[in-house]
């Protein structure tokens, strides 16, 4: 494209003032991997919970569960939402290895199933920046009937947003969870912002006449 000429090109920018250069996916990948395969879970729940939106990092949960020969089970309406999108873009395709689970009745059923024999199970759901009427949330405030038993799993395959509402939202979670006497794994996670390095290969790979920054 550069090679063709480029008017105009709007750049994500958020992380521009952070020097160097973003680690990739596959760094945040092998963090997983280690959580998740590296440990003795043997008779406990595992729960991931990160951004609807990650279908990658969702895949690398679901593979990683698979190689535990546990069942997945993927809860909340927004997680539905992002894996319909993905699958009707052909990104992904779990086919019957995968249940999805939206709509309260069934997110009961799920959970009461999960909780008869906890570590068959691996839990994908919303819940990982402590947003009100998220699954983990619902969970924790009893609003779900399922209840966390001491040394099960809660995997944070995110980190917080660094907005107060975020920050306070995610420490009142995790106060929540800690209560009940879980292990916590947290910021198994890499940014997909572009740092500044990331940025200028990008620019000067594109060479554009004009650059619009943007943010999120």
């Amino acid at each position: 494209l550069g090679k063709e000429g480029v008017l105009c090109v709007i750049i994500e920018t958020m992380y521009s003032q952070t020097i160097g250069k973003c680690p990739s996916e596959k760094v945040a990948r092998e963090m997983l991997k280690e959580v998740m395969l590296d440990l003795d879970h043997k008779g406990k729940v595992i729960f991931v919970t990160t951004f609807s939106s990650h279908i990658q990092r969702i895949k690398s949960a679901i593979e990683f569960a698979q190689k535990l020969n546990r069942k997945v089970f993927i809860l909340g309406r927004s997680m539905e939402k992002y894996l319909n999108a993905a699958h009707n873009l052909r990104l992904v395709d779990f086919g019957k290895r995968v249940k999805v689970f939206s709509y309260r009745s069934s997110i009961m059923k799920a959970l009461k199933e999960v909780q008869i024999n906890p570590g068959k199970y691996v839990v994908i759901c919303t819940g990982s920046q402590g947003e009100p009427n998220s699954i983990l949330d619902r969970i924790v405030s009893d609003k779900l009937p399922y209840k966390f038993l001491a040394d099960d799993r809660v995997i944070f395959a995110t980190k917080t947003i660094p907005v107060q509402k975020n920050i306070e939202e995610r420490e009142r979670l995790e106060a929540l969870l800690l209560k009940t006497k879980i292990r916590i794994f947290k910021d198994v996670h890499v940014s997909g912002h572009a740092a500044r390095e990331d940025l200028r290969e990008l620019v000067t790979l594109v060479n554009p006449r004009h650059i619009i920054p943007a943010q999120g």
